[in-house]
């Protein structure tokens, strides 16, 4: 297995070979074990020689490939990290389906300011993005000298490319530095292979003013992050155990045309608690019925949550032991939501934060008491 993949519960198949096998084969990412360093495979110069690495597809943790346009060779690409001063080192290299946060510092010796404030140089972020095609699988590349970025002046997006640093000796101010660099990689799954489908380019900017005669470090963030293609927008509550906070995940079974689940992500079609709500006249307060819910207490994980809500019965209700269904039933309606309301359709809750409207064993029945005859 790898570690930070889920896996579904086997359940008591997993005491044969062969459907253990098959779990194992369940994603197609494969993990060299031997070594990530993938730059002992690449030649000395491009030329017209193939790298080794395009004979096969990326592994989980190898190095992510580049070919440089202005010299005939191979490298990595670089995610700058820390060193042991917690100066940036630029040879750090970014790593296939590895999601990583840096942040190191710049130093700018006494008077350097000017020279190192300009294009080309390491505050610019086509400093990071130019120079090279990124390999993204077999015989296949992309560049990311074409990406766009907000515009500090404008607030608009222009290309990223359009923004350097520049040193303005007035005001002793370099202008435009890039403060943080982050790309969020997009990736395709195959049958039995994956690879990289786009990378999305997310810069900050800022001015710093630099005082003459000292020495300044400018610290600089660097981030990559991975998003499968045709990503499902439904919402979870965790990957795969919920997190405390998160919204519980309510459903409904469906049997037909397959055994699956109805996901209801919608607060007001989930499973919530009374709460008193001023009435729709704005003359009383309440317990919310089922079509306020939307004004009920949501149901969170991990949270404990006490709730309740005023009833108003009469005398009569009360005082007449034949009515005791109807007070009952209209106790019941309040904590419920009502007739037509969520507990009418819900009969499942999802055992993980992602829990799959496609696995029923992924969800849990709900035990619905009845009301009882007291």
């Amino acid at each position: 297995p790898i570690k930070g993949f889920y896996y579904s519960d086997p359940g008591k198949q997993y005491q044969t070979d062969s459907y253990f096998s098959a779990q194992m084969q369940t994603s197609p990412y494969a993990f060299y074990t031997s070594s990530n360093d993938i730059v002992s495979l690449l030649p000395s110069s491009a030329g017209n020689s193939e790298p080794a690495i395009f004979s096969r597809n990326y592994g989980v943790g190898d190095f992510l490939v580049v070919q440089y346009t202005d010299v005939p060779a191979y490298g990595v690409l670089p995610l700058p990290a820390p060193s042991v001063s917690s100066e940036c080192n630029d040879a750090n290299p970014a790593k296939f389906l590895v999601s990583e946060h840096t942040k190191c510092n710049r130093i700018l010796p006494i008077g350097a300011a000017p020279d190192i404030c300009m294009p080309g140089a390491s505050f610019d972020v086509s400093y990071f993005l130019s120079g090279y095609t990124l390999i993204t699988g077999p015989s296949s590349t992309l560049q990311l000298n074409g990406s766009s970025c907000i515009s500090p002046e404008s607030g608009s997006s222009v290309l990223c490319n359009t923004i350097a640093p520049s040193w303005n000796t007035s005001t002793s101010v370099c202008e435009n530095i890039m403060v943080s660099l982050d790309l969020t990689f997009t990736y395709s799954v195959g049958t039995s292979s994956v690879g990289i489908v786009n990378v999305q380019v997310n810069a900050g900017f800022q001015n710093l003013e630099i005082p003459t005669g000292v020495s300044v470090a400018v610290m600089q963030k660097f981030s990559i992050a991975w998003v499968p293609a045709n990503q499902d927008s439904e919402a979870k509550s965790g990957n795969p155990g919920y997190i405390r906070g998160a919204p519980v995940r309510f459903g409904t079974t469906l049997s037909t045309p397959a055994p699956a689940v109805a996901y209801f992500p919608e607060t007001e079609y989930t499973l919530t608690l009374p709460r008193d709500a001023l009435s729709s006249d704005g003359t009383a307060i309440a317990c919310t019925s089922g079509s306020g819910s939307g004004a009920r207490v949501s149901i969170t994980f991990g949270d404990d949550t006490i709730a309740g809500c005023t009833l108003f019965l009469t005398y009569d209700s009360l005082a007449d032991s034949t009515k005791c269904a109807t007070v009952r039933a209209t106790a019941y309606a309040a904590l419920t939501g009502g007739s037509g309301g969520p507990f009418d359709t819900i009969n499942v809750v999802g055992m993980f934060g992602n829990s799959s409207p496609s696995r029923v064993a992924e969800w849990v029945p709900i035990i619905l008491d009845s009301q009882g005859d007291a």
